[in-house]
């Protein structure tokens, strides 16, 4: 089953595409995403979920300088937010394919119709001669609901390498759960930031200070809880035995008397 966008108006939403080419999903699968996307159209934040797979290599695409194979991203580098970085072009091309809108149409509703594709697409894109062979392309807009510890913990949630029915399906359903609880969330603004727990982080040693001056400030025996009264007579005995070995050495000899 193919579904391919169509759209009676330049400024309308398209219709969800699902071209499995590949043949991995069932029927009741793609029936899924479809009830999906249904109940994404009646969200506060209008979002869609793509599912394509595709035997296409980076050259079908790009034959000269592909920016589409990722072998240029690292994989120390790597994660969702950098994987939407290096497919900016892959979501303009599927744009075009499935929607014939074209971005640099002499009609400006026609642009930016197409435009604005990006910013509440997500497609899920298996591609098996690619590097990165199951690749969530989040939308525009959904990306600003990913933070970048949002982006470090769903980055290590999803398997990028694994194209078999059950992963595919994995990343299906947690793509659609963040679009559903995050991305068309009004009050979800992307979750905590690094900058959030260094501030969090220096605010309890700050606190769990001022807690341990408060407790120990009225504390007669002090930080190393030694009495004070010991520590005169261990002044006391140092100070006799540094004498007592003084005078030894210096038996018959009375000057250090005077």
């Amino acid at each position: 089953m193919v579904a391919f966008a169509k759209s009676s108006s330049a400024y309308a939403p398209v219709t969800p595409v699902i071209d499995d080419q590949l043949h991995i999903l069932t029927a009741q699968q793609k029936q899924q995403i479809m009830n999906e996307n249904e109940k994404l159209a009646h969200k506060p934040y209008h979002q869609q979920l793509w599912f394509i797979s595709t035997n296409k290599t980076p050259s079908d695409f790009d034959p000269v300088n592909s920016p589409l194979d990722l072998e240029t991203l690292g994989e120390s580098k790597f994660s969702l937010l950098s994987l939407e970085q290096a497919t900016v072009d892959f979501v303009e091309d599927f744009t075009k394919q499935y929607t014939n809108l074209n971005e640099n149409s002499q009609d400006p509703g026609e642009e930016q119709a197409a435009w604005h594709v990006a910013d509440y697409v997500t497609i899920i894109l298996v591609a098996p001669h690619f590097k990165y062979k199951v690749m969530p392309l989040i939308s525009d807009d959904a990306q600003d609901h990913i933070s970048d510890v949002r982006d470090y913990i769903m980055t290590h949630q999803l398997n990028f390498k694994d194209y078999s029915q059950a992963n595919v399906m994995d990343t299906v359903n947690f793509v659609s759960s963040f679009l559903n609880t995050k991305a068309t969330n009004k009050k979800d603004n992307g979750g905590i930031t690094e900058g959030n727990l260094w501030t969090i982080g220096i605010g309890l040693v700050i606190l769990f200070s001022i807690i341990h001056y408060i407790r120990h400030r009225h504390d007669s025996k002090g930080p190393s809880h030694v009495d004070p009264e010991m520590d005169d007579a261990s002044a006391r005995y140092d100070n006799g035995w540094l004498d007592g070995v003084y005078f030894g050495e210096n038996s018959g000899d009375d000057s250090f008397k005077n």
